[in-house]
């Protein structure tokens, strides 16, 4: 419980710092050259004509930007020849293990189901297509050429800016990243890949409920709009559910003051 208590302090100062309301982006379909990304209010609206290559939470505080950005920040200061695909992998592992063990996660980054595995799109958006405008204090990035058996072209290379502020982390979340780094850091992309859709995981029971197989069949498709549901994770244990809760509703409130 002191865990949750030092989780659930840092959440309620976060209420008086700023937030951040940014538009989603669409792709027009069959169109992958930056050059036709489309910026659109985001509606949560999904048309069948376009390729969503990510969709934004509306509103991320302060709080959340740099505590994401430090644990960026520390993933590529622990891991040299860190990029960005592996990245998304490891933030989302890591969320994934403090819900089960906390009940709440690290980052409270929204996960989409893609054909390659769950994704944390504002993170995702904001190296691919944003030139880090919110991450850009805490990591750099560069694109370089792979030649390697499990992957020949182009990968986007994560290098820390300066070092990971670790008072921004219980000691029990830098336990889950640390476990999740000796766990997974020496995972090829693709063995992560491979490990985040076996049966039965989060990724897996989204893509088979809405039948994402037929949709990520053509090569356009490799995005969905579907979300990570982390709650299915805690059916069954009413104290860590109920913290969950707490926080979504404060994120809820907090969104409803920053309009």
């Amino acid at each position: 419980m002191a865990e949750n208590g030092l989780i659930l302090n840092h959440l309620f100062w976060a209420f008086s710092l700023p937030t951040f309301n940014l538009s989603g982006k669409i792709g027009i379909k069959g169109s992958n050259s930056i050059s036709h990304q489309a910026r659109i209010k985001q509606t949560g609206h999904f048309e069948s004509n376009t390729v969503y290559l990510y969709t934004i939470k509306p509103f991320m505080t302060a709080t959340q930007i740099n505590k994401t950005g430090h644990l960026m920040r520390l993933l590529s200061q622990r891991m040299p020849n860190l990029y960005l695909t592996k990245l998304l992998k490891l933030l989302y592992l890591i969320d994934e293990t403090a819900i089960r063990q906390l009940g709440v996660p690290v980052t409270w980054l929204t996960y989409k189901v893609w054909q390659f595995g769950p994704v944390p799109t504002t993170v995702y958006n904001d190296i691919s297509f944003d030139n880090t405008r919110l991450f850009g204090q805490y990591i750099s990035w560069r694109e370089e050429e792979l030649d390697t058996k499990a992957y020949q072209g182009k990968g986007i290379r994560i290098e820390p800016l300066g070092s990971a502020d670790l008072g921004l982390f219980s000691q029990k979340e830098l336990e889950i990243i640390d476990q999740t780094i000796e766990d997974f850091g020496n995972y090829s992309t693709k063995e992560l890949v491979e490990h985040l859709h076996r049966e039965h995981s989060l990724w897996d029971t989204v893509y088979k409920e809405h039948n994402l197989e037929e949709r990520f069949k053509y090569a356009e498709y490799s995005t969905s709009p579907y979300e990570i549901d982390f709650t299915v994770l805690l059916e069954g244990d009413e104290e860590k559910l109920s913290i969950y809760r707490s926080m979504e509703e404060f994120w809820t409130f907090e969104e409803a003051f920053s309009e």
